[in-house]
């Protein structure tokens, strides 16, 4: 994967998984996640390249997202129930069609900085 299409790709995991507190996971699940949210965060703001506030724009096509998709669940065959699956659920996220869209606008918009990056 192209390091462009990998730190925009790796920004809005990292940013679903920083938001999904408000899903309904335990406090200490959605903690866990938030931070290495926040870590994936950490390494792409590092290793980016350019104007980093361009990755922004895919903020609140990732909020309407997640606000209209309840959260990816599995079966829990222990206890007949379900268990939340946060980390299918951001995957799922960024394959909506608004978030892709979003996602290939800011790969353009970031393009000319990534340039020199082997495909």
């Amino acid at each position: 994967m192209p390091t462009l299409d990998s730190h925009v790709a790796g920004f809005a995991m990292a940013y679903c998984l920083r938001t999904l507190g408000n899903k309904g996971l335990p406090e200490r699940e959605a903690q866990v996640l938030r931070e290495q949210g926040e870590r994936w965060n950490q390494v792409v703001v590092e290793q980016s390249r350019g104007d980093i506030t361009l990755f922004f724009a895919m903020v609140p096509v990732i909020d309407a997202a997640m606000s209209a998709t309840p959260m990816a669940q599995v079966k829990d065959e222990a206890n007949a129930g379900s268990l939340p699956a946060p980390v299918f659920y951001c995957a799922e996220i960024l394959r909506q069609p608004a978030v892709s869209e979003v996602m290939a606008d800011t790969r353009a918009s970031l393009a000319a900085a990534y340039a020199g990056d082997p495909p």
